[in-house]
């Protein structure tokens, strides 16, 4: 088995014939998409459907160029009610400044006590 580097799977779907790339890509980022959904509570017919639409749009999005591996989205899922989920919420926040929750902690001015 060649060991390729994250990097490398995504360069080679800008050849949209490459069908060893889809497959190196789908291999590598399916199952934790799946995972995801079933630890959210989705059945794994459906959890399926969401790693291959997930998959494809990112593949899209890549390979007309809007992925900036310097650029970050914070985003978050939720599925409810837990037992039979019936709504999906999604919340994407484009280039988030940095926090204490994931970059940077704020500085504080310092003062005279």
């Amino acid at each position: 088995m060649t060991w390729l580097t994250t990097a490398t799977v995504l360069q080679k779907l800008h050849d949209f014939g490459n069908r060893e790339a889809w497959d190196s890509f789908t291999e590598r980022f399916r199952r934790p998409v799946v995972s995801f959904a079933r630890g959210m509570g989705l059945k794994q017919a459906d959890a399926e459907d969401v790693a291959q639409e997930t998959l494809l749009a990112f593949a899209e999005a890549f390979r007309r160029g809007q992925y900036d591996p310097n650029k970050t989205i914070a985003s978050i899922v939720s599925f409810f009610p837990a037992e039979k989920p019936m709504f999906t919420v999604l919340i994407k926040i484009d280039q988030p400044k940095k926090n204490s929750l994931g970059g940077e902690p704020p500085q504080l001015a310092a003062t005279d006590a």
